[in-house]
């Protein structure tokens, strides 16, 4: 692993050598011809330190992500690929694992982050093909990372685009010699429009995931997903809506017909302060007969892992919504109830201002279970986040993020099991977008 590793690094600094000489230069052929390829780099790089307590629960952990990433090019065909390594500081309990960073670290591990290729103007002008592991996001549906296939078309102002995603492969033999069947696999298969004109945006998308016989997730599921997306922006005043439904059935035995819905409006006022509110809502489930209404819960089961917490797209709130930059920390997204099988329901405010090198921020929220508990509680409680940042070099800010949630009768987080506790944390760190 450890050649491995060396080698690969290698290759990285190698490539960002190349790419830091050329830029976006064309290399040409020793003729001094037409170009051959293009290469161009980007580095996302975050390191920060979490503390926080709840009643006797007290965690502080640090942790560093890096994604660097390499587009190389030539003509109308492009490969994007990018790595991703997440450290936490210091060895994780007395054995040496992928997830902390043990005396000489010999335990790092690079992940693949994206890694597609990308034909252009492929047969007919406008018309764009990619496959491989790529970003899959659409509001209230999914924002995860998936291996698949990408066709999209533009024609001015309308962009159409279809994607295959893989979600679960097994296993390659769908019936084997013995004609015993495992079709295991979870796909999905997604289409959507995205209309811009002057002010205002619209965003119609259509997803049908099929779960095989044997699937663990999924078993002979059918489902299908509509979403709606509209926006409109007058410069200093903006307003974002967004809805989806979700029918068919989750698996051979459940049944679902579940929702959601976000709004958001803002102003901006003498140009570098923006104002607004915004409300979430996705609809529960009590537990009781053969369906299921629990929408992002739903979500999060079939684009991601409901014990990870990824998958469906988090919100907000940097507690109750995994909205913190801490949300890959395993004790960094304990209190997110988003994606609870009850429902979620938020509103609030919020104000963001800039100011030179100094950006200052401000929300506050309160949230609700969709679905009342066996008590009749669903109030979790009331959120007030703060953030500021400082501008220390070209894209790079040291920054600082607190976040005080004020529980209510619903008890959320490690401490839930002994009464509703409040909940305090703190983040310092440095992040940089090259």
């Amino acid at each position: 692993m450890k050649k491995f590793i060396a080698a690969l690094s290698i290759l990285l600094v190698s490539t960002c050598v190349l790419a830091q000489e050329v830029k976006n230069n064309s290399i040409k052929d020793e003729d001094g011809d037409a170009p051959v390829l293009d290469a161009a780099y980007s580095l996302y790089g975050i390191a920060y330190s979490v503390s926080g307590v709840q009643s006797d629960y007290v965690y502080d952990v640090a942790h560093i992500r890096l994604h660097p990433g390499i587009k190389l090019s030539a003509g109308n065909v492009r490969g994007v690929f990018m790595f991703g390594i997440d450290q936490d500081f210091g060895r994780n309990g007395s054995s040496v694992t992928d997830s902390g960073a043990d005396p000489g670290t010999g335990n790092f591990v690079v992940g693949v982050k994206r890694a597609y290729l990308e034909i252009f103007n492929m047969f007919l002008p406008g018309l764009t093909a990619a496959a491989g592991l790529d970003r899959y996001r659409f509001p209230l549906v999914a924002d995860n990372d998936f291996a698949l296939f990408r066709v999209s078309r533009y024609f001015d102002p309308v962009k159409i685009t279809f994607n295959y995603i893989k979600i679960n492969e097994y296993s390659q033999v769908e019936k084997d010699a013995a004609n015993i069947e495992d079709h295991r696999d979870v796909d999905a298969l997604a289409a959507e429009i995205h209309f811009k004109s002057g002010i205002f945006s619209l965003r119609p998308g259509f997803i049908f995931i099929i779960g095989g016989e044997q699937s663990a997730t999924a078993s002979d599921a059918r489902i299908m997903n509509f979403s709606l997306g509209l926006a409109a922006d007058l410069n200093s005043v903006y307003l974002s809506l967004n809805g989806s439904y979700m029918a068919g059935r989750t698996d051979s035995q459940t049944t679902a017909s579940a929702f959601a819905i976000d709004a958001e409006a803002g102003v901006t006022l003498y140009g570098k302060v923006r104002t607004g509110g915004f409300c979430t809502y996705g609809s529960g489930d009590d537990g009781t007969g053969t369906d299921d209404n629990s929408y992002f819960y739903n979500m999060n089961n079939l684009f991601g892992s409901t014990s990870k917490k990824t998958g469906a797209p988090d919100g907000r709130l940097l507690l109750l919504e995994n909205a913190t930059v801490a949300e890959s920390t395993a004790t960094g997204n304990v209190f997110d109830v988003m994606d609870d099988s009850r429902g979620y329901m938020s509103a609030g405010l919020f104000i963001e201002a800039a100011f030179a090198k100094v950006k200052l921020s401000a929300l506050c929220g309160v949230a609700y279970f969709a679905t009342a508990d066996g008590a009749g509680n669903s109030f979790i409680g009331s959120e007030l986040d703060l953030g500021a940042s400082y501008t220390v070099a070209y894209n790079t800010e040291l920054f600082v993020e607190a976040a005080l949630l004020f529980a209510a009768d619903s008890a959320v987080g490690p401490a839930a099991s002994y009464e509703p506790g409040n909940v305090a944390q703190i983040t310092l760190g440095i992040t940089t977008d090259l």
